[in-house]
């Protein structure tokens, strides 16, 4: 598939839009569902946004999407520390 859609994205150039990344595909194919679910729920949110307000997607979608990684990735930094933590008091 690495090599089909860019060969095709080549071959058809029409059909480039209807094409899936070939990255896309191939990490969700590696991670998670629920983090492949959030990328797929946030490239519709970032292909919709700007066709209902342009100005405010060109002032807050980055600064939102940096939020949300951020956020998600301190979320879970505190789980595994309340996870271990909960383990460490759970052998005393």
């Amino acid at each position: 598939m690495g090599v089909a859609l860019p060969v095709a994205e080549k071959l058809f150039p029409k059909a480039k839009p209807y094409l899936p990344s070939a990255i896309g595909l191939g990490l969700s194919w590696v991670m998670v569902f629920q983090n492949t679910l959030s990328i797929a729920i946030g490239g519709l949110i970032m292909a919709v946004w700007p066709r209902l307000n342009k100005k405010n997607f060109d002032l807050y979608s980055i600064p939102i999407a940096s939020g949300f990684v951020a956020g998600e990735s301190l979320i879970a930094a505190l789980i595994a520390i309340a996870c271990a933590a909960v383990g460490l008091l759970a052998t005393h």
